[in-house]
């Protein structure tokens, strides 16, 4: 039951994400999408804050379960946010 209780999360969250970048890619909604696993590389923007790297790949493979991270993995997945969101901002309203 829990499995399939996961799966159902997951296909409902996938579902949300289709939607909001086709409603992003069409114009329909002005915004901006970025997840844990997004590279910098794919907005092509000289002035983003980061680079990708073999650190920010290790970061998008953390758990995003609601447990408590270390203080140093905090550190980073904050810095990393931030940096995606500048970019994804600045160049997803463009």
């Amino acid at each position: 039951m829990s499995r399939a209780y996961d799966c159902l999360i997951d296909q409902t969250g996938a579902l949300r994400k289709r939607m909001l970048m086709r409603e992003l890619r069409t114009r329909k909604q002005k915004g901006a999408y970025w997840g844990i696993d997004t590279l910098v590389a794919s907005y092509k923007d000289p002035k983003a804050l980061m680079k990708d790297c073999a650190a920010t790949a290790e970061l998008a493979r953390v758990p995003t379960k609601l447990a408590a991270f270390d203080a140093d993995v905090h550190r980073r997945l904050v810095e990393w946010g931030y940096a995606l969101a500048d970019v994804g901002v600045r160049r997803g309203l463009g």
